[in-house]
């Protein structure tokens, strides 16, 4: 039968499902969680998507919670112009980093424009060869892979303007942060909501309003509560007014 996309969303302990043009009388998006990923049955959860979206087999689009990932942007360098030289100079990067391992991680690079910084993702393999295999095994097809920084900055990062902005999202799984310039990513972040250390909500958000001309410049993307600490303003959903979760919200932004 016809293998139809279905977007899925997977955190550090949840997932969830939604058609690619559900419309006000589609499906609503299944979910579910699970104590870690590597516990998670997901041959199981590729037979529930069976059962909820309508019994075919799906190519499944994987968006992954940032804070799976791993990113690094490196400045550009004259001396790395071919795609050979600069995965090198990507994966040296990635090689001096105390949680990278190029046994258990997968680079990607989004390939800039001639002197723009470079962003690479590390995508861990454990979990995805975990997905791919349990889906499989249930009829499904993995067909791309992404982490949720992706589609929130393809769908929000225009209407933020050309001048440098932090816009900030919930996940299933805790909070991540991407400042951006000119539409592209300089720097991803996750800062925790409540801790300690400088990574802290509230003296996290202090030092960020230092690096930028005023409030205005920081966001907050609706599709969970702004933290009481982080300053600046709403950004609203497009697409979807009440997300189950922040997961729901990030799929949104895929459709």
């Amino acid at each position: 039968m016809f293998i139809r996309p279905l977007h899925l969303y997977v955190s550090a302990t949840s997932w969830l499902a939604i058609a690619p043009q559900p419309g006000p009388s589609g499906p609503a998006p299944a979910s579910g969680t699970f104590t870690d990923i590597a516990s998670a049955d997901w041959k199981a959860i590729g037979q529930s998507l069976h059962t909820r979206f309508g019994g075919v087999r799906r190519n499944i689009r994987l968006v992954l919670s940032s804070r799976q990932c791993r990113f690094l942007v490196l400045p550009w360098s004259s001396a790395h112009v071919t795609s050979a030289s600069m995965r090198s100079y990507v994966a040296q990067a990635f090689a001096e980093t105390h949680d990278y391992s190029g046994k258990s991680q997968h680079i990607e690079i989004d390939w800039p424009e001639f002197g723009e910084p470079i962003l690479a993702v590390a995508y861990p393999r454990p979990t995805i060869d975990l997905l791919e295999t349990g889906l499989a095994s249930s009829g499904h097809v993995l067909g791309s892979v992404t982490a949720s920084v992706e589609p929130v900055l393809r769908k929000y990062a225009k209407s933020l303007g050309a001048d440098a902005c932090l816009l900030t999202f919930a996940e299933d799984d805790g909070i991540t942060a991407i400042t951006i310039e000119a539409n592209s990513i300089v720097q991803v972040e996750t800062p925790a909501e409540h801790g300690d250390g400088l990574d802290d909500m509230v003296i996290w958000s202090s030092r960020k309003r230092l690096g930028f001309a005023d409030d205005s410049h920081m966001w907050w993307l609706a599709n969970a509560a702004k933290p009481d600490a982080y300053p600046g303003s709403l950004l609203p959903l497009v697409g979807i007014d009440k997300p189950t979760s922040p997961g729901h919200g990030i799929l949104a932004a895929c459709l």
